[in-house]
């Protein structure tokens, strides 16, 4: 028996012992994957980028559901097994057997919206040749939907990932979020591995200049070469049993599983270690303290870790109210930057039409009103679509300013707490492992528009004015067209592209207060909710209290034994904590 078998079988132990489930549930399912040396390769990205296909093309059938809104609302693991089969983990550490014909009940976002379910994972067995040596596909939920518990089940998965394939796309290229997400599992997974999906729906040009953008952002969040970029459709794959950029992915993940599969099973059982326990050893410190002070003294030091909550959250506000005076948006500055544009942008759509119009061969008039409307159309699309790039880009600086102003913030707040909760408690939350703060909101789709402009009356007696002019002035009639029709478009289109940012800009400011406030009150509820079980157990008597201490000692002692036999903390290197704040 594996090192890892018997300090999984430690937290199943230690978490069945504390009621904790959902813990338990996840051990034994860990337990199960090293004793049939399986190991996780996740497949991850943002909602809509075509993981479930992706998962599907692999395995050559359409197992999983996959459709033109966001479906998959919970982790979905597919391992090998001697016929289809599913079983249901859910949080509460309970199972439930069923056929795969009813995934979609458990793991859609309409057969089980926002995960009402309680659902933990869904783990599919298959008789698929990819998944005999032991590797186990697992699609998961995507980051950036409207649909926040979704995101939140893909974060709780990542240290349990040994292999990530994040899926990304051509049209849009990598946003903020997918980036965000690759910044967080590159520390995680032993192995990354990036694939433009959908390359069918794009040009060859445009998928050359989102591969090359694509790896400028990565090498830069990295700080390493990201390796190769795979091209692929997953949908063509499936539509027609192969597809170049899904075959050399899949024989890239049998060679990972023919020459790694060992170690990268015992490995996935050390993470999982390491993450349910430090779960499980926070919990017990706290409890452990309020079960050692009186009671009457613990109670005024709850309630003096409520007034100090309070203040956090005047400062909070402050902070908050802070961030979005620091980060607005110079508005004069930017309408300058607009009417340029559009000044600028309007006389090259007067001078192309011109040039056209004046070169040969001769053309008739209607010719060369149909090559003016459309030099016209196509060089204002070009222009707006230029500003809204502009505008992007301002709403990326604005989100990457105010995402490090808030964790640099947030972390201060939490010191606070945590200081006030060892001033209170005798017990210190510290040891926080790096994770910044999280804003799931990405610049919105615009599409362009065209002024009804074109239909006005005046526009059916064009050609017949045109019929009795000479072809000089039809040219000139033309450009002058152009000229109005170029500026009643980028009038509409800009204005467009500033309302969005504007929304864009809002959003942010109403995620980044969400999000800051979630992780104080989760904090917040954290520590009182261990002191509030330390009170229970501690109004049961003094028995009761000795034998709690001696049921916390043993949970420790077992939590560390297990974690020092995998080279993880030592007498002198103090608990292991969960995540909570750190700078990015």
């Amino acid at each position: 028996m594996y090192r890892e078998d018997e300090a999984l079988g430690a937290v199943s132990d230690v978490a069945n012992a504390r009621g904790d489930g959902a813990i338990a549930a996840e051990a034994r399912e860990a337990s199960r994957a090293l004793a049939s040396g399986r190991f996780n390769v996740a497949v991850l990205g943002q909602f809509k980028r075509g993981k479930s296909t992706l998962v599907n093309a692999l395995l050559g059938t359409e197992l999983l559901p996959a459709d033109v809104v966001p479906l998959t609302s919970t982790v979905t693991i597919v391992e090998y097994g001697p016929r289809p089969a599913a079983r249901v983990c859910y949080a509460d550490g309970s199972e439930e057997s069923g056929g795969v014909e009813r995934l979609a009940d458990w793991v859609s976002e309409e057969g089980n919206p926002s995960n009402v379910k309680g659902v933990q994972a869904v783990v599919v067995e298959l008789p698929s040749p990819l998944l005999a040596p032991g590797l186990r596909l697992v699609d998961t939920p995507g980051i950036g939907s409207v649909f926040a518990p979704n995101s939140a089940a893909t974060r709780r998965f990542l240290p349990r990932i040994d292999v990530a394939i994040v899926v990304l796309g051509s049209d849009p290229p990598i946003s903020g979020e997918e980036l965000a997400l690759v910044t967080e599992v590159a520390p995680l997974a032993g192995c990354l591995r990036f694939v433009l999906n959908k390359s069918d729906r794009v040009r060859e040009q445009t998928r050359e200049k989102a591969a090359a953008f694509t790896r400028e952002v990565l090498l830069g969040a990295l700080g390493r070469d990201p390796g190769p970029l795979a091209h692929a459709s997953a949908r063509i794959a499936l539509e027609t049993g192969s597809e170049p950029g899904v075959d050399a992915l899949r024989e890239w993940i049998r060679g990972l599983a023919r020459d790694s599969a060992g170690d990268l099973a015992r490995a996935s059982a050390r993470r999982a270690v390491r993450h349910l326990s430090s779960r499980l050893l926070q919990g017990i410190d706290i409890e452990r303290a309020a079960l050692t002070q009186p009671i009457a003294e613990l109670e005024g030091r709850v309630e003096r870790f409520r007034n100090a909550m309070r203040d956090v959250e005047d400062l909070a506000l402050a902070v908050l109210t802070r961030l979005r005076a620091d980060t607005s948006v110079d508005w004069d500055a930017w309408q300058e930057r607009r009417r340029e544009l559009e000044g600028r942008r309007t006389e090259q759509v007067v001078e192309a039409v011109r040039t056209s119009l004046d070169r040969p061969p001769r053309r008739s008039r209607e010719a060369m009103r149909r090559e003016a409307s459309e030099i016209t159309r196509r060089l204002v699309a070009d222009g707006v679509e230029a500003w809204r790039r502009e505008a992007v880009a301002e709403f990326e600086r604005h989100r990457t300013a105010m995402v490090a102003r808030a964790t640099s913030e947030a972390n201060r707040l939490v010191a606070r707490v945590a200081s006030e909760a060892a001033a209170a408690f005798g017990t210190e939350i510290k040891e926080l492992e790096p994770e910044p703060v999280r804003v799931e909101l990405g610049a919105g789709v615009f599409e362009f528009v065209e002024s009804t402009l074109a239909l006005d009356a005046s526009v059916w007696v064009v050609p017949l004015v045109d019929a009795l002019l000479p072809r000089r002035a039809v040219a000139a009639r033309a450009a002058s067209r152009a000229r109005r029709t170029a500026s009643e478009w980028f009038r509409l289109n800009l204005y467009e592209v500033d309302r969005h940012l504007t929304d864009w800009l809002d959003a942010l400011s109403r995620h980044v207060d969400a999000e800051v406030r979630t992780r104080l009150e989760a904090l917040r509820e954290e520590v009182l909710a261990a002191v509030a079980e330390g009170l229970r157990t501690r109004e049961e008597g003094l028995r009761a209290i000795e034998e709690a201490l001696a049921r916390l000692a043993v949970q420790r002692g077992r939590l560390e034994t297990a974690l020092s036999s995998l080279g993880g903390i030592g007498d002198g290197e103090g608990s292991l904590r969960p995540a909570v704040f750190a700078q990015a």
